[in-house]
């Protein structure tokens, strides 16, 4: 295989045309033009020049495996050469949709450890499963300079069942797409029973299916048949219903490791793991690779411990001080003064759209009082935010790890290696800097590109110290530089 030019499997000219095609059909989904011959015709003409093209593409686009790089060569009007090196890629995905299972072939998506290409691969390549295997562990030897680790089905650190998949499809959505959608399905039948027409609530119904409904089922789908394991200092992650997705990557590779958690699933006492590391969001139905799904918190801790023990350490809570209060207070009374004044407008407008309408009784009070209604209850909820806020976030810094805990309704303990940092910002507005407080703001590298944690109110000279002990690990030669390698 080594320096032999390989052309892609033929199949990607199909699975090209039907984006095409599905790009085409929700431009004119809401047209009934669409129905026309002349507009049918057309199309089928753009779809025969987008596929002649999209062949010639294929047909001049090759692949070379050299001794120490990757050569993609694309010899079209718009010619193209990428030279990628094994030493710079952090890892290998397969991917295999429906068309790759179709044809029996796998999709292999290279990615360099940077943030520039963290949304996307630097390469992607489709062979026949095989081939394609091959090709994997060729360069998996190349990048780990060790013999490649086959995927064992057979074995899992966690065992995760269907019944598991199910609830993290229910109950790992957010607390705000769980409040919307059960709005809009009261909302629907509420106008189904209220219509004697027999038409309304429709738009609700189908507003809820696709914020709630729609997205549980792809989740379920998705994370079907999930196995993580850890052999030596890689993890490997696969999962999939329809599509099959599997991965691998060294443990050196995660920047950070997130426990998070919903209101509905700490009703259940139940949280979920995911890691941020550069290159996975290939993964293209979830921005970061999740670990273990919605499991009890003391199986979590377990599955940390197996799989990310780089990242478990003793931790000391340090709570937001009194004087946090007033920084927060303040925000809180900002943001439900904007609220008051825009229900006041608003009712003021439907006093006067009241009186156009033949209304009476209990439905001209609920028109006439309706934003009043909404507004103080968003009053409320910004007050218990407030409240909330103030209890919840910590920060732990320990000698290696440090962590930041935010949320209020969805909650995420965030744990970093000091050797991850990339900038560390302390900032403080008027209110804070009165009181001695600041908010840390620490980039890092992420599956998303470059993220932020942010943490709450604290003691500036404590925020400060993850930048002191960033700067002394560096100079007093603990610094690990093999964690950030290309």
């Amino acid at each position: 295989m080594t320096g032999e030019k390989l052309r892609f499997h033929p199949s990607v000219v199909l699975e090209n045309v039907v984006q095409v095609a599905a790009i085409i059909a929700l431009m004119f989904i809401s047209s009934i033009q669409m129905m026309r011959v002349e507009i049918v015709m057309g199309v089928l003409a753009v779809l025969a020049i987008a596929a002649l093209l999209l062949f010639l593409r294929w047909r001049r686009t090759t692949v070379q495996f050299n001794e120490n790089e990757i050569v993609l060569e694309r010899n079209t009007v718009f010619k193209m050469k990428k030279s990628i090196p094994y030493s710079k890629i952090a890892l290998i995905n397969v991917d295999r949709g429906v068309i790759n299972r179709i044809f029996g072939t796998s999709k292999l998506k290279v990615n360099v450890n940077s943030s520039k290409n963290a949304m996307v691969p630097e390469a992607v390549m489709v062979f026949k499963k095989e081939l394609a295997d091959r090709i994997k562990d060729d360069l998996s030897q190349h990048m780990h300079s060790s013999e490649p680790v086959e995927y064992i089905d057979e074995i899992s650190a966690l065992q995760i069942g269907p019944w598991d998949v199910m609830m993290h499809g229910l109950f790992s959505q957010s607390t705000v797409q769980i409040v919307s959608g059960v709005f809009l399905l009261g909302l629907s039948v509420f106008e189904l029973y209220g219509d004697v027409n027999g038409g309304g609530g429709f738009v609700p119904l189908l507003m809820f299916l696709v914020v709630n409904v729609l997205p549980t089922i792809m989740s379920m789908v998705h994370y079907a048949n999930f196995k993580v394991y850890r052999v030596n200092d890689t993890i490997y992650l696969q999962h999939g219903l329809v599509g099959k997705y599997r991965t691998s990557f060294k443990s050196s590779r995660i920047n950070a490791v997130r426990v998070r958690s919903t209101l509905a699933s700490r009703l259940f006492g139940m949280s979920y793991v995911e890691a941020e590391v550069v290159g996975l969001s290939s993964d293209k139905n979830s921005k970061r690779p999740v670990l273990c799904l919605l499991k009890k918190d003391a199986i979590i801790e377990a599955a940390m411990r197996e799989l990310v023990p780089e990242f478990i350490y003793e931790r000391r809570a340090m709570k937001q001080p009194e004087t946090a209060r007033y920084p927060i207070a303040v925000k809180a009374a900002i943001v439900s003064s904007l609220i008051v004044l825009l229900c006041v407008y608003q009712t003021y407008l439907m006093n006067g759209f009241a009186k156009e309408m033949s209304l009476s009784g209990l439905e001209l009070t609920l028109v006439q009082n309706i934003f009043t209604i909404i507004g103080s209850l968003l009053v409320v909820a910004t007050v218990l935010w407030a409240i909330w806020s103030y209890r919840i976030k910590e920060i732990s810094l320990g000698e290696e790890l440090f962590t930041f805990v935010n949320g209020v309704m969805d909650r995420s303990v965030t744990t970093m290696s000091y050797d991850k940092v990339q900038i560390v910002r302390v900032e403080k507005g008027p209110i804070a800097r009165r009181y001695g407080l600041a908010i840390g703001s620490v980039s890092l590298l992420s599956s998303i590109g470059g993220g932020n944690v942010i943490s709450g109110y604290f003691p500036e000279e404590q925020l400060d110290r993850v930048h002191k002990i960033v700067m002394e690990r560096m100079t007093n030669g603990k610094y690990d530089y093999h964690k950030n390698e290309s």
